[in-house]
């Protein structure tokens, strides 16, 4: 199987958009994550780089954060999604096929 017939699956493309917008979900909405700024009342938001930055006057989106964010989640996504689609050609629809056998229908007498 080629590369490029990996990456236009459909199992790839649904790992990959379900990893995708699950780390935002998860680091944002679900975890949180937050950590002492540089002073008394800053607090800086975001894993695995600060995105946000809040202080007691307000706050401020930092760019190169928000970035490395997006591109961490792509690259995160991106191999785990290789590694599902993988494992899921190569192991589980190759026995998922063996079902559909002659031998396995005489076996069980199904047909």
């Amino acid at each position: 199987m080629k590369l490029t017939d990996i990456l236009c699956s459909r199992g790839f493309i649904a790992a990959f958009l379900i990893g995708y917008f699950g780390f935002f979900v998860l680091t944002i909405g679900i975890l949180e994550v937050q950590g002492p700024g540089f002073a008394a009342g800053w607090v800086e938001y975001g894993f695995p780089f600060t995105y946000y930055i809040s202080t007691c006057f307000g706050g401020d989106y930092i760019s190169m954060g928000l970035l490395g964010n997006v591109l961490f989640a792509v690259i995160l996504s991106g191999v785990t999604s290789l590694i599902i689609n993988v494992i899921w050609c190569n192991v589980i629809k190759r026995s998922i096929d063996s079902f559909d056998s002659d031998a396995f229908r005489k076996k069980w007498y199904l047909g």
